[in-house]
């Protein structure tokens, strides 16, 4: 889906190109979305790519009383069928588009259960690699805890093998020329890193850290948009603060996502960005002193009721 209205994913210019790749609809706007924010707004290219709608993730809206304890009162979308279900995820995908600023949304609209890895699937992707031809490919974390049930780590595994595909393409035998992707970034969720930056703590530790500082208002607002979870309102602002506001902690700013590069790097000489240069020493610092997501103003436009106003709702 064509979200600007340029009807392609190449561009004229020497701006990167960016894919995006999630598991469920909620991912776009919890995951990288500041990161992808801030590339769209250097004028860099972005596709999102997302597999399922996550309906069977976190579907409280759609449960009946007898299935949600405390809940006193259902709301319409308990009757939903399985189709409209499906329609309130993809709107709200296309919401989040929007706030972010993507310029291109695919949803492969594959089922939400265990997300097998099958050829058919790695070929999907491939095929978008093959149709964005992005320098960069930004997806989950392939290896976790739980790898062989979990969701996310099997769309990051699905992206490995499609970006190898897409690189053993042959024109005369395929019809189109092999693109090889420049690097992958795989982003966290939270459970799998350690909480350092230090290279020598045990676990994994994510070696890049992009300050999202000054697009935390609109990763909120992508948060507002996913309703049918209840992540919008004060459950937005309470995981921004937390979450990124600890990364931002880390990172000795206020709101940070972390990224773990698929393979190391080579440089002419060693890496010393402008930033870490132009930082001063301040004694007794408290690094992520802004407080900025809790005075977001709500972004949903019509939230449904829930029934269990303790979630949920303007901050």
């Amino acid at each position: 889906m064509d979200i600007t209205g340029t009807g392609t994913a190449e561009t004229a210019d020497t701006s990167l190109r960016l894919m995006l790749v999630y598991a469920h609809v909620a991912d776009s706007a919890c995951e990288a979305a500041g990161t992808a924010a801030l590339h769209v707004a250097r004028g860099d290219h972005v596709t999102t790519v997302i597999c399922t709608n996550g309906e069977r993730h976190h579907p409280d809206l759609f449960l009946a009383t007898d299935e949600a304890p405390g809940r006193t009162r259902e709301t319409e979308a308990v009757r939903a069928s399985a189709g409209d279900v499906r329609g309130i995820k993809q709107r709200e995908a296309e919401a989040v588009a929007r706030i972010v600023g993507v310029h291109d949304l695919v949803l492969l609209d594959w089922p939400d259960d265990h997300l097998e890895i099958t050829a058919e699937r790695i070929d999907q992707l491939a095929a978008q690699i093959l149709r964005v031809r992005p320098h960069i490919i930004v997806t989950h974390l392939p290896v976790h805890a739980r790898a062989a049930v979990d969701p996310h780590a099997h769309v990051g595994q699905l992206v490995l093998l499609a970006r190898d595909v897409a690189a053993s393409r042959i024109r005369q035998l395929d019809g189109v020329a092999a693109h090889h992707v420049k690097e992958i970034f795989y982003f966290p969720m939270g459970g799998e890193i350690a909480d350092s930056r230090d290279p020598l703590c045990g676990g994994i530790v994510c070696d890049v850290w992009i300050d999202i500082t000054a697009v935390v208002a609109t990763k909120v607002r992508a948060m507002d948009q996913i309703v049918s979870q209840g992540y919008h309102g004060a459950t937005a602002r309470k995981i921004v603060e937390s979450r990124e506001g600890r990364w931002g902690m880390l990172a000795g700013v206020s709101y940070a996502e972390p990224f773990l590069r698929s393979s190391g790097r080579t440089y002419d000489s060693l890496p010393m960005p402008p930033r870490l240069l132009a930082q001063p020493f301040t004694p007794n610092n408290l690094p992520g002193d802004q407080l900025l997501a809790h005075r977001v103003p709500l972004a949903t436009t019509a939230a449904p009721e829930r029934g269990d106003a303790s979630r949920g709702g303007p901050a």
